[in-house]
């Protein structure tokens, strides 16, 4: 996981978490095998302790962390993972009376289990989530750069006016406030300049050419968190930090030219 960061290009966060099932799956099967191993060794010979199995368990996680595919423990089923740590006391307590085993064995072994029902749990979410990101990991850190995209972010517009339409998608699990800006505001009519965009929701934005030269402009979005209680009053004066950026270039053409060229190429 640190090896796939530290090669990272910001160009989407959501390629941080896409990762070869196949080999995720190998090294969750291989923690379990680990686990079932202590386990049958702590039951028959005793030579496991807590702290020993604390100790290898971290290595190991440790290893995958630094250049294996990552786990994920099942995060996007939060209740889950409570499951064993619920069922614990009782699984503590039907060890204790109806086996001979030390206590010290006896909690080895169910942090054993314990390790092996998350595996479990995450195996099952690594072949059914297809690979996406994590909807927990954005939810809690509420930074993905690339929440908010635009449809499409190239257009051809003529020179001596014209208009595009683009739909702007927030992709994010909050409300977004937006706020476009262009290098040459004079040659273009921009509706809405400012406004919020709900999670998930499509937005779609007019830009009309009103005059000008023959010149290629770029439109710059910037967007940035906004209260879920946020009004339209915002939108007169829109002070934020931005979150991020996207962009929409338009690439201007003469029709004039472009028929005096095909003209030619008949001729």
């Amino acid at each position: 996981m640190i090896r796939r960061v530290s090669k990272f290009d910001e160009s989407d966060p959501a390629n941080l978490f896409k990762a070869n099932r196949w080999k995720m799956t190998l090294e969750i099967v291989g923690i379990i095998v680990f686990s079932m191993s202590v386990i049958a060794i702590t039951w028959n010979t005793s030579k496991f302790t807590v702290n020993t199995y604390f100790f290898l368990i971290s290595l190991i996680f440790l290893l995958i962390l630094l250049d294996g595919e990552g786990l994920r423990f099942g995060l996007e089923y939060n209740i889950l993972i409570y499951v064993p740590y619920l069922c614990a006391p009782s699984v503590y307590f039907i060890l204790h009376a109806y086996s001979n085993q030390s206590d010290q064995a006896i909690f080895v072994t169910m942090i054993c289990a314990q390790t092996i029902i998350m595996c479990l749990i995450d195996i099952f979410l690594v072949w059914r989530c297809g690979m996406k990101p994590l909807w927990f990991w954005l939810m809690m850190t509420g930074r993905d750069k690339n929440v908010l995209t635009v449809d499409s972010s190239i257009c051809l517009i003529p020179v001596t006016g014209g208009t595009s339409t683009h739909q702007l998608i927030n992709k994010g699990t909050i409300k977004l406030i937006y706020k476009i800006e262009s290098s040459n505001n004079d040659d273009y009519h921009i509706t809405p300049v400012f406004g919020f965009i709900d999670r998930f929701e499509k937005k779609e934005i007019i830009i009309t050419r009103t005059a000008g030269e023959e010149e290629d402009d770029e439109l710059v979005i910037h967007f940035a968190d906004a209260a879920a209680d946020a009004t339209d009053a915002w939108i007169e004066s829109p002070d934020f930090t931005p979150l991020g950026r996207v962009t929409i270039t338009l690439l201007t053409y003469s029709p004039l030219k472009m028929r005096e060229e095909d003209n030619e190429t008949v001729i």
